[in-house]
């Protein structure tokens, strides 16, 4: 029996693997960068996908792919405001389930 405001295990490991997809994006080669830096994120974006191949696709085709998760926009913010630096990614996406409308943001 599921007691309201229950964390599941299952939300707790989406929740990491979507922390773990966030640091790729649209852009050409992301995660081939990234990976230069720390190869460990190819690691785990490859377990997440199944295949490096697959790890090394856009952000919108891994959560299409994946996680069910269409997206509606990419958010990339990087200048400065107010004197101070700002660099900000992510994205809104849609999700569908038995014809009810979920909407999110993560970044």
């Amino acid at each position: 029996e599921r007691k309201p405001g229950a964390v599941r295990i299952e939300d707790l490991l989406l929740g990491t693997k979507l922390a773990c997809v966030a640091i790729t994006d649209d852009e050409p080669d992301t995660l081939a960068k990234v990976g230069k830096m720390n190869p460990w994120h190819i690691k785990t974006l490859s377990m997440i996908c199944g295949s490096v191949e697959e790890a090394h696709k856009p952000l919108t085709h891994i959560l299409e792919t994946h996680f069910g998760l269409t997206v509606d926009k990419l958010i990339n913010l990087t200048g400065w405001s107010g004197g101070h630096p700002i660099d900000t990614q992510g994205c809104k996406f849609l999700f569908f389930e038995r014809n009810k409308f979920i909407s999110g943001l993560f970044y």
